[in-house]
């Protein structure tokens, strides 16, 4: 039976329960799977650091850029060594040039979160599987209820999540770890709101309003973006900068913004419901917010409009 290497970010409830679930596969009797953390901005460099000699390396929700063109080569070696690699995604793939695709096996539904997709690719009828690929959907597509917050709390912490992995694949959902994770959440999340919103501006760029702010890592992904725009509700548009470099964008339900048009201005990509890239400025915490909100505002300004 062939071990399986999956890679994929943690950083929001799809990606996280993506892990879980094929880690669970290998717990109901199928392959070792070996769970790699990545980051949409270091997936080249992993996969080049990837010591994977046999089996299946498999990618799951990191959509598509330019820049995972520099994987052509990675991709060719595993070829060779007849090693499958996989990529499961519901992200935007309308842009590539195709060269990836000529040495990968894609699944890609923007319909699905990635949590479905590989639920229903390894474990199709583990009624737990397809609870977390549930929950994943929910959270992934604004389906807000009590268990999806709890959840998505828990990984906005950034608290231990490998091990919180490990234990929702076992079958628990209430860990002891999730609920100290939980924990850690509530505390930070009044301050780090309140330094949120006071770094905050509304800056109007070619007749859209952008509301911008330097934001702390426990609200990566969505979930800052979300809080400004319910925040600023005259802003059609809301951007959060991590001190990573790393750029979040959401919109108003009502505003005509192309999203993964705009994560790619910034290397990155998307879809509708979000997007993002990377700001690419010597040290973000060493800039000052004006200047930071100044080249977001001025490279959409140049590249979008």
């Amino acid at each position: 039976m062939k071990s399986i290497t999956y890679l994929a970010h943690t950083d929001d409830l799809d990606g996280l329960l993506s892990h879980a679930v094929m880690r669970r596969t290998h717990l109901l009797g199928g392959p070792r799977v070996e769970n790699v953390e990545i980051t949409y901005a270091n997936i080249v460099d992993v996969v080049r650091n990837l010591r994977v000699e046999e089996g299946r390396l498999i990618i799951g929700d990191t959509g598509y850029n330019a820049t995972l063109n520099a994987l052509e080569p990675e991709f060719r070696k595993l070829k060779e060594k007849e090693i499958s690699v996989e990529w499961f995604d519901h992200h935007d793939w309308s842009h590539s040039d195709r060269s990836l695709e000529r040495f990968i096996e894609l699944t890609l539904n923007p319909r699905k979160c990635t949590t479905e997709l590989v639920q229903e690719r390894f474990l199709p009828r583990d009624e737990y599987a397809i609870t977390l690929s549930q929950l994943a959907h929910q959270s992934d597509f604004g389906e807000k209820n009590p268990d999806v917050i709890l959840l998505e709390n828990a990984v906005q912490a950034n608290y231990k999540r490998m091990q919180i992995i490990r234990e929702i694949a076992s079958g628990n959902l209430r860990t002891k770890t999730l609920r100290e994770a939980v924990a850690k959440y509530k505390e930070k999340e009044g301050p780090a709101k309140e330094r949120m919103i006071k770094n905050a501006e509304l800056i109007r760029i070619n007749g859209i309003k952008m509301v911008i702010s330097i934001a702390d890592k426990l609200f990566y992904m969505k979930a800052g973006a979300d809080y400004l725009l319910s925040e600023f509700p005259e802003a059609d548009l809301a951007a959060t900068v991590f001190e990573t470099g790393e750029i979040i964008f959401k919109k108003q339900s009502d505003t005509k913004l192309d999203l993964p048009r705009l994560g790619r201005i910034f290397n990155g990509g998307g879809r509708e419901h979000g997007s993002g890239g990377i700001v690419l400025l010597p040290s973000i915490s060493g800039e000052s917010r004006q200047r930071v909100y100044g080249f977001v505002a001025e490279k959409i300004e140049k590249e979008y409009f």
